[in-house]
């Protein structure tokens, strides 16, 4: 149902009824591809992981695995956005991620960014690999704080990436569909959870944000003085006796520790030590970078980052004509 397109070149439903809209066009099992409502798929697809967690159906996994490929690799912004259509608010052909709301892409909902946060912490609780934390952290820096004014008390309900000399996109304080505001108190709430887990004794440290974890049902006390995502050092109090995992951010070209440990599917492991009391100091570079989009998209350009952070000309500082810059 994805590949007609109208005769202003948007895309419209085939049929009248799409089921993929719905995520019900196939079994779980069966899926190949992400369909339809991005928030919907996300609420599912965090579901359909709690599911695998308590009974280990490996069908389910198996189809979650092949999922998360397609939507990564062909069908999420470089702000961790989700949506490419905005006329189902949600996803669209392979690579069909327009940058603007004028031509009926980049929906990338506010909500979707919040799902997949959810998605990717359930995810690591199976598996502890690097990919789904790096996922979390640039959707949760770029797409879901991006959303909200520094007041506190205005939102993004759509998040594009462009927008044009003139035309600014201002922030609302509410909405007669009010899903995003309280999505964002109910994160940021829970914001703990996505910086620590704890399993098999190990505490697996996900995202560098100065905090304090008391390890439930233990002695141990985990604390972080960081001041990320601006710089790159890091240093970790451990209080108690335990393992650790520490992520190695994807856009860090390298890292340095204080202590020894061996590498794990993008995860420092340090096992327990004698002392009840250490402190670990790590540095990641922070440097620069350029991020190509992927040539099937049709577009050319190029994004600035800086560790997790995707930066924006669009902004009150920069006095510029924003449609005509080159790099």
């Amino acid at each position: 149902p994805y590949d007609h397109m109208g005769p202003d070149m948007k895309p419209v439903h085939e049929f009248p009824r799409d089921y993929g809209y719905q995520q019900a066009d196939s079994p779980l099992v069966d899926a190949t591809q992400v369909k339809g409502h991005a928030v919907r798929a996300m609420y599912y697809y965090t579901a359909a992981t709690d599911l695998v967690r308590l009974t280990g159906d490996k069908q389910v996994q198996t189809a979650l695995g092949r999922l998360w490929r397609d939507m990564v690799d062909r069908k999420m912004y470089v702000t961790g956005g989700l949506g490419g259509i905005r006329q189902w608010e949600g996803f669209g052909p392979p690579y069909l991620l327009g940058d603007t709301e004028e031509d009926g892409t980049c929906y990338a909902e506010t909500c979707a960014s919040f799902g997949l946060i959810n998605w990717c912490q359930r995810l690591l609780q199976l598996e502890l690999k690097s990919e789904y934390s790096d996922v979390m952290e640039v959707a949760l820096y770029n797409g879901f704080l991006g959303a909200i004014g520094l007041d506190g008390r205005s939102f993004y309900y759509q998040n594009p990436l462009r927008t044009f000399a003139g035309h600014p996109k201002e922030r609302s304080t509410w909405f007669e569909v009010a899903c995003c505001p309280p999505n964002v108190a109910k994160l940021l709430g829970d914001l703990g959870s996505l910086i620590y887990s704890f399993q098999d004794g190990v505490v697996a440290i996900h995202l560098y944000i100065e905090s304090t974890f008391n390890v439930p049902n233990t002695d141990v006390v985990i604390s972080q003085r960081t001041n990320m995502p601006w710089a790159g050092d890091v240093e970790i109090l451990v209080c108690g006796r335990t393992g650790l995992a520490l992520r190695m951010p994807s856009w860090a070209e390298g890292y340095s520790s204080s202590v020894q440990g061996f590498l794990k599917d993008g995860y420092f492991h340090i096992p327990p030590s004698e002392d009840s009391d250490r402190t670990i100091s790590l540095t990641f570079p922070f440097t620069p970078r350029k991020v190509y989009a992927n040539p099937k998209t049709n577009k050319d350009e190029i994004c600035i980052m800086r560790g997790p952070l995707v930066y924006c000309i669009e902004d009150v500082d920069n006095s510029l004509d924003i449609d005509h810059i080159a790099l």
